[in-house]
């Protein structure tokens, strides 16, 4: 796409570049040409179409046109994603500029957090006070500590104990905990008097004094007295506080609960699907509908409604997928349908859920592919697989690595020493520390000569280097 020769290039914006010579950067644009001189000693990259500069161990800002709006003479500049305000420090405080290099809080504190609604929690002289959009005192609170605002309200620490303000500046909670957490809009977490509960933000209302509260996703396990219960993120109880464990919970949002010796489902509406009852050894929450269950030594399947689909007949069961599930018979994995046909037979000594129509499998201590006819897509003949978010699989053999596509056909062979898939129908490859890169339909397209290749994905544009051989000399002063 573009020919040059500088010592260095970096994306730094969708649309830019920073480039380097004789040691100094300057900006370029995506068709290659400086806009601005190479007069910095590093230019970082672009947020809220500002970049912040470096030069003589000084920094300041520059605009998307390379112009200097923030003068480069700050020990330490940062700018605030969400507001465009930038913080600024010299002279050890710290104060905040707009993006037209306008003052809007003095450079006088010792320091400063910008925050939502227009405020900012500032410290001098080891106190924090709030201030307003214009910089000016809001409330009249000084405290020893200050959190950053979540959802209209912050964590203040006065006189050892904690309370919650609001955003004027005013308690919204009077500071009596011992600890207290901001949970979401409705909910805190606090801990006193020697127990920790909820407390709901706006009425006040403590919902649960308890022992212990544990997330769960977007529920909380609590615990009283060795007793656990669920709730909700607006703090009403889904599960009384009755059974001695819960489990974490599935995407079908099943828990295993405990009573003594027995062992129940039960849903996070607080259906009880399957009553406690020692019967049960295990149960394993799964999902597709499906709980893994051990009876007699012996696994199966219940459904979310607590019918027992898949009889106790395995030695061991592994999770649903793409409605298959590993099974094991006599010492070997295969995969059963959800209707309990033996799909792939029991060759196996391990084997992962399926992903797009193929699982891996490990056979005679080698990994390969299976898919759900039952047939080999990879014979079983790599050390080591690795899944990856785009589908496809990293192989190992011998050290070296490969991939594997999404259906189980091998893309590169187990020769390179670094492989990674970019997601957008390229994958880098590395051998011998030069890089290279190829599509997924295993065609090269840059030879592997590169010391340096690197990924511009708002562009889809790859920047290369070649480093220059370092020439040696002998000085001979006779």
């Amino acid at each position: 796409v573009l020919s040059m020769e500088y010592e260095d290039v970096q994306p730094v914006h969708p649309t830019l570049y920073s480039y380097q010579i004789e040691g100094k950067k300057g900006l370029l644009n995506e068709k290659g040409s400086p806009i601005t001189e190479a007069n910095f000693d590093d230019i970082f990259p672009f947020q809220k179409d500002m970049a912040i500069v470096r030069n003589e161990g000084k920094y300041g800002a520059i605009t998307l046109k390379g112009q200097v709006f923030l003068p480069i003479k700050y020990q330490a500049v940062s700018i605030d994603e969400r507001t465009s305000l930038l913080r600024v420090q010299e002279n050890n405080q710290w104060g905040v500029v707009n993006r037209a290099g306008k003052t809007v809080v003095p450079v006088q504190y010792d320091a400063i957090r910008i925050q939502p609604y227009g405020l900012f929690t500032v410290r001098k002289n080891g106190q924090w006070h709030l201030l307003n959009e214009s910089g000016g005192v809001a409330g009249h609170l000084q405290l020893d500590s200050l959190s950053d605002y979540q959802s209209l309200h912050a964590v203040g620490l006065r006189n050892g104990k904690y309370g919650l303000l609001n955003i004027q500046g005013d308690w919204a909670l009077e500071p009596a905990y011992d600890s207290l957490r901001i949970v979401n809009e409705f909910l805190a977490l606090y801990r006193g008097d020697g127990h920790k509960g909820l407390i709901n933000i706006h009425t006040h209302k403590t919902l649960f004094a308890v022992d212990e509260v544990e997330p769960l996703r977007n529920y909380f396990r609590v615990i009283l007295a060795g007793k656990c219960g669920v709730v909700n993120y607006r703090g009403d109880e889904v599960i009384p506080m009755k059974y001695d464990f819960i489990s974490d919970f599935s995407t079908d949002s099943i828990v295993t609960v405990v009573q003594g010796v027995k062992k129940g489902l039960v849903s996070l509406s607080g259906k009880v699907i399957l009553a406690p009852d020692a019967l049960y050894q295990d149960l394993f929450v799964m999902t597709n509908e499906r709980v893994g269950v051990r009876i007699k030594n012996k696994y199966g399947f219940v459904d979310d409604r607590g019918r027992l689909r898949i009889a106790n007949r395995y030695e061991g069961v592994g999770t649903f997928s793409e409605g298959m599930a590993a099974v094991k018979i006599q010492g070997g994995w295969g995969y059963v349908d959800k209707e309990e046909n033996l799909r792939v037979q029991p060759h196996y000594e391990e084997a992962l859920p399926f992903h797009n129509g193929v699982a891996a499998v490990k056979r005679f201590g080698k990994w390969g592919f299976v898919g759900k006819d039952g047939k080999e897509t990879v014979k079983p003949q790599y050390d080591k697989i690795e899944w990856l978010s785009t589908g496809r699989y990293l192989v190992y053999k011998n050290t070296l690595k490969g991939l594997v596509n999404e259906k189980g056909k091998e893309l590169f062979g187990t020769k390179y020493d670094f492989v990674s898939d970019h997601a957008n129908g390229f994958v880098l490859l590395g051998r011998n520390a030069k890089l290279g890169l190829a599509d997924t339909g295993g065609f090269d397209v840059l030879p592997v000569i590169y010391d340096r290749l690197y990924f511009n994905a708002s562009k889809n544009f790859y920047v290369t280097g070649i480093e220059p051989l370092i020439q040696k000399f002998t000085y001979n002063p006779n």
